[in-house]
C-alpha cells in the first residue's frame, strides 16, 4: 500500500463558485507521500466534469503535487480549486499561512517561500510587504492588509532574503 497525502479544498471557499452560486462541493487530492506522485481525485460539485481532464492528464504523467501546484490555474475557474487541493495536501504550511486571504497571484509565491524557508519566516516576509511589525502573528493588522500584497513584493522579499542567507555562508 501506500503512504498518502490528501488535500481537500472545498468549492464554498472558492470564488468562482460563490460568484457562480454553486458552492456546494470539493475537490480532493491524493498523492503518495513518499514521491509525491499523483495517484487520483475525488471531484464532487457543479462543472466537475469540466475539470476531469486535467486530472486524468496528470495522473498518465505521473505528476507531482508541486507540479500540479507550480502550474498555472487561471483566476477565478472552478479548476483552480485542483490547484488548491494540492497546496492544501502538500503542506501544513498553507493554511497555517492564511494563504487564502492573499491575492491569488501572490498566492504561490507565498506558499512555495513557506515550503522552502518555514513559515515563520514566510509569515515576516509577508508582512514587510503589507507594512506591519514583523512579528510572525498573522493578527487583524496583517490580515487587513494581506489582500493588497503583490507577487512582485513576495518576489523580491524573498530573494532578498535568499542573497543574505548565502552571504552568510
Amino acid at each position: 500500500g501506500y503512504e498518502i497525502k490528501v488535500g481537500k479544498f472545498p468549492f464554498s471557499a472558492s470564488g468562482k463558485a460563490s460568484a457562480g452560486g454553486v458552492k456546494e462541493g470539493f475537490v480532493k487530492l491524493i498523492f503518495d507521500a513518499k514521491y509525491g506522485e499523483f495517484l487520483g481525485a475525488h471531484m464532487v460539485g457543479a462543472n466537475v466534469t469540466e475539470m476531469i481532464a486535467e486530472v486524468v492528464v496528470a495522473r498518465k504523467l505521473e505528476t507531482t503535487g508541486m507540479e500540479i501546484i507550480k502550474s498555472v490555474h487561471p483566476h477565478p475557474t472552478m479548476s483552480e480549486a485542483i490547484m488548491e487541493a494540492a497546496a492544501v495536501a502538500y503542506t501544513k504550511y498553507y493554511r497555517a499561512i492564511s494563504a487564502f486571504i492573499l491575492p491569488i497571484d501572490a498566492r504561490l509565491m507565498y506558499f512555495d517561500t513557506a515550503y522552502n524557508m518555514g513559515a515563520m519566516r514566510a509569515i515576516k516576509m509577508m508582512q514587510g510587504c503589507c507594512n506591519v511589525p514583523k512579528d510572525g502573528i498573522i493578527g487583524p493588522a496583517t490580515r487587513e492588509k494581506m489582500q493588497y500584497v503583490t507577487e512582485e513584493c513576495l518576489y523580491n522579499a524573498r530573494n532578498t532574503t535568499y542573497n543574505s542567507l548565502v552571504r552568510a555562508n
